[in-house]
């Protein structure tokens, strides 16, 4: 029973949609320039550094999604039971949910142009950790559930915009910046766990 790596070299070029489908064997994607990437595998990780492309979508069982310098507007990752973790990204729209592990978010901007992001995380089992290393002025707007964890939101200016919930079902924390509507540069962050614990720095 042995594990297959395939290699494909693509030529610099920017591609309409790039298509990789694979069994049991990672998925590495370096350097590369796309309308649209699509990566399914189950068993194997999924590995993308330095990409960019409109629509990424990333789908796996078992193994880890690893993501490091990618731009993409829309990002899509779907894995089973393993670590998301995502660095060093540029995105309008980031969706990330695995059943049993954790979700690590860090250094997160918006792609040119645009002036908003959005990150949509769930996790079943597993902590989710967002560092957005964020430097610049921008509106804030969060939403954090879990069942049975702690929240912690390290982004000044914060106004819990409804009363925290603890509920027996757990924790429900709605909070914005102050003056949310007049910025600029907006972020928008729903991030849900079960058994994990939720933890947002600006």
């Amino acid at each position: 029973h042995s594990s297959i790596s395939h290699e494909v070299m693509l030529p610099q070029i920017k591609f309409g949609k790039i298509t990789l489908i694979t069994k049991n064997s990672r998925i590495l994607v370096e350097d590369t320039v796309s309308s649209e990437i699509e990566s399914k595998t189950k068993n194997a990780s999924v590995e993308l550094m330095g990409v960019t492309s409109d629509k990424i979508n990333i789908e796996t069982k078992n193994a880890k999604v690893n993501l490091n310098y990618v731009i993409g507007k829309e990002i899509n990752i779907n894995t089973g039971n393993s670590l998301i973790e995502i660095k060093n990204i540029k995105t309008e729209i980031l969706k990330a949910a695995t059943a049993d592990g954790k979700i690590l978010v860090e250094n997160v901007n918006t792609t040119e142009g645009a002036s908003s992001i959005s990150l949509e995380l769930k996790a079943r089992n597993g902590d989710i950790k967002i560092n957005m290393n964020d430097p610049d002025e921008r509106g804030y707007k969060i939403k954090a559930r879990t069942s049975n964890g702690g929240v912690n939101l390290l982004v000044p200016g914060l106004k819990y915009t409804a009363p925290i919930k603890q509920t027996s079902t757990g924790r429900y924390i709605e909070a914005s910046t102050e003056d949310y509507e007049n910025y600029h540069y907006k972020v928008n962050i729903d991030a849900e766990t079960h058994n994990g614990y939720i933890e947002i720095v600006k």
